[in-house]
């Protein structure tokens, strides 16, 4: 409805309320689409935001988010403690001699852990229809065999989150 076609036919209808919301979405949209471009262009000057954009399915305002998240790599000392604080390791239960593993934590940054699934995703999207497999699609696709899929995407976004943690700390690129 709100596509090019249904608004000119929201147009056609002549009812003043009605063209006075579509000038307000309009020109809403126009005020989205500045700031989207602004954005991406404020989000290249930076050196990780370039480097994040090298993976497939992590544009600048996905690398933007995981940096604001993340904030300096180097407070973390591991990548272990990446991903407690990003609520990506299964919870543990110890009886005596015996543990058990469970879900993820969820403990950390909610917006870290959604973003991080989001580019998953997208990256699953992007080596499909390219006909490119990763180390991050390989996973996934192995884990599907015996998870079901949102389980997989989430230690996919683990994978992820290993390989940003290794690209901000050596300063390299994404190699796949």
């Amino acid at each position: 409805m709100f596509n090019g076609k249904g608004r000119r036919r929201l147009h056609a209808l002549k009812i003043s309320s009605v063209n006075s919301y579509l000038n307000m979405y309009e020109s809403t949209l126009e005020e989205i689409k500045n700031l989207e471009s602004e954005l991406k262009k404020e989000g290249r000057q930076y050196e990780e935001t370039r480097l994040l954009t090298t993976i497939p399915g992590i544009g600048v305002y996905s690398a933007l988010i995981i940096l604001s998240e993340i904030g300096d790599i180097t407070r973390f000392p591991c990548e272990e403690k990446l991903y407690a604080y990003a609520g990506v390791i299964p919870s543990v239960h110890q009886t005596g001699e015996h543990t058990y593993h469970g879900h993820i934590t969820k403990q950390g940054s909610k917006h870290l852990r959604w973003i991080l699934i989001e580019a998953v995703r997208m990256h699953l999207i992007w080596t499909n229809k390219h006909m490119i497999e990763t180390n991050i699609s390989r996973f996934y696709h192995r884990l599907c065999k015996k998870k079901p899929r949102n389980v997989a995407a989430i230690a996919a976004s683990r994978k992820l989150l290993q390989i940003i943690y290794h690209m901000l700390k050596n300063e390299d690129e994404f190699r796949g």
